[in-house]
């Protein structure tokens, strides 16, 4: 039609054959620029008189399958509402039932608040009703049973509720092999209930069912749906690391082959539409680091990708990007930074009207965590406050950057105290089965005094609670001293007018490379929940 119309001039389908042809240029062929001016070519000759009769056709084509590829997707919102305007107009009710299911998809992935995207797929649902365009209302009600599994309100973490069931679905779509575009989006909805309920073992194979699907498009190359293609890649790949870090190791390589595929996919299109792709690029770049043993470039890669989210308004990637960092650093024993990104996540969740995964955040051990027995409150018991990302950064900057031991040790113990608001910090090393002290640092008017090697033979600290951290690996926080708790019978704490103490370990892929003692004598409640998170970032990157 576009090689028609180009040899004998402009009819009333040249617009539809333009845009469309613009979303084969970029979503099979990679030229989002040159599919992008198509585009915009075909929507223009709509305007012109006697060119307007497939103008809803061309406005909703190219804002759900052509701008998102290199424009934010909210770009497209106000067009693809003038479209179904046009089209309930001139009576086109099949493309319009169709038109309102993308839109649809297109407010879910922009994390519009669910409770809304939910009155908009009932809406969406009583029209295709009306209509009797099955396909669109079996569409419709997968959409739903993924909101309503996110809310609560059906079965969180599957696509059950009181109007469909996965079991069926599937039962029905096994019967209808030539239903591709149906069958690739309910897998893809699989996936990512299953992934945002952290089942990864069912959500990566949702995502082996849905992959034969993107090579069922018309043109036979790639399936052109942008919302679908990204949310498959970013949901899949999320599947494949989970998969890689715990399956045996033949299954595990081909997970992390998979998380390579989905990774560059995703990394070649943000390229082209950072605004859509970018967080989502990050986040798989954290985990892809992760995965290789690169904590350090992981954790600026979960940064960049909450940072990216928030700019652009996608509250459940940065709920999800929160959730992923969480795992990260409990894994590597920092539970208070762990514990304050599973608050953060939890907060996004709820913004974004999840309270279906709200609650099982709620039942996470780390937001539950209390040793109510002791006293000590070993996570802490509660993160009210979000950690100063700005200077856990410049922290981890300064120690990254020393090379020399003794220097490293000094900056260390210098942030350690200056940050926590210590009046005293010890740096115990590990030597074999023995802890040696390594450093000492002192406040002082001019700032912060650290001796190395210093003269032990004066000094006192208190040994069952450096013993406690250097065995379990575990931070302890006594926010006063002198309440009763399980150290209580130290001499040191017996003696002492010390009010607030914390211990922390440095580890290192589980071997203990040494502890870190820092008390306050003037003021109980001194270490605050974000001063906790911040030392066990720097701890960590001091033991690397």
């Amino acid at each position: 039609t576009v090689l028609t119309t180009l040899e004998r001039g402009h009819s009333s389908g040249a617009a539809w054959a333009y845009v469309v042809f613009g979303m084969t240029v970029g979503s099979c062929f990679g030229d989002y620029e040159r599919g992008l001016r198509f585009g915009k070519l075909g929507v223009a000759l709509t305007e012109r008189p006697g060119l307007d009769r497939f103008r809803g056709r061309a406005q909703v084509t190219f804002g759900h399958h052509v701008l998102p590829w290199s424009r934010h997707i909210s770009a497209g919102n106000s067009l693809s509402e003038q479209a179904c305007d046009t089209m309930a107009a001139s009576g086109e009710t099949t493309f319009l039932a169709d038109a309102r299911n993308h839109m649809l998809a297109h407010r879910f992935a922009s994390g519009d608040h669910l409770a809304e995207v939910e009155r908009d797929g009932e809406s969406a649902l009583a029209f295709a009703e009306e209509t009797k365009f099955k396909m669109v209302a079996d569409d419709v009600v997968a959409a739903l049973a993924l909101i309503h599994s996110l809310r609560g309100v059906g079965r969180f973490g599957m696509l059950i509720d009181s109007a469909f069931d996965e079991a069926a679905y599937e039962q029905r779509l096994a019967q209808a092999p030539s239903y591709a575009a149906g069958a690739f989006r309910y897998w893809v909805r699989k996936l990512i209930a299953r992934v945002i309920a952290r089942d990864f073992a069912v959500g990566a194979e949702a995502a082996r069912q849905a992959e034969p699907m993107l090579w069922s498009a018309p043109t036979g190359t790639v399936a052109p749906w942008f919302i679908e293609n990204l949310e498959y890649h970013f949901f899949a790949a999320l599947a494949s690391a989970a998969m890689a870090r715990s399956a045996p190791t033949e299954e595990s390589q081909r997970e992390r082959e998979s998380l390579n595929r989905h990774f560059a996919w995703l990394s070649q299109r943000a390229t082209a539409c950072p605004e859509n792709l970018g967080c989502r690029a990050a986040l798989i770049s954290a985990e892809v680091a992760r995965l290789e043993s690169r904590p350090m470039d992981a954790e600026w890669q979960y940064e960049d990708a909450i940072r990216r989210a928030r700019e652009h308004g996608f509250i459940q990637v940065e709920a999800i990007a929160y959730e992923q960092a969480a795992d990260f650093y409990a894994e590597r024993g920092l539970t208070a930074a762990a514990q304050s990104y599973l608050l953060n996540a939890r907060d996004c969740y709820a913004r974004w009207g999840a309270d279906g995964k709200v609650r099982q955040l709620e039942q996470h051990p780390l937001l539950r965590a209390r040793d109510s027995a002791s006293g000590v409150t070993v996570t802490m018991d509660s993160l009210v406050e979000r950690i100063d990302l700005a200077a856990a950064l410049q922290a981890s900057q300064a120690v990254s950057s020393e090379l020399e031991l003794d220097r490293l040790i000094r900056r260390l113990m210098t942030i350690s105290v200056a940050h926590a608001g210590a009046r005293r910090g010890l740096l115990f090393m590990a030597r074999g089965s023995d802890l040696q002290i390594e450093a000492e640092a002192n406040t002082v008017e001019a700032g912060v005094d650290v001796e190395i090697h210093p003269e032990r033979e004066s000094m006192r600290w208190p040994e069952s609670i450096v013993s406690h951290v250097a065995r379990t690996r575990r931070t302890v926080l006594l926010d006063d001293a002198r309440t009763a708790s399980q150290f209580s019978s130290d001499p040191y704490l017996e003696g002492q007018s010390c009010r607030s103490l914390l211990c922390l370990p440095l580890v290192k892929q589980s071997e203990l490379i040494g502890v870190v003692l820092l008390e306050n004598n003037l003021a109980s409640n001194t270490f605050s929940a974000e001063r906790v998170a911040l030392l066990e970032l720097v701890a960590s990157h001091t033991a690397v």
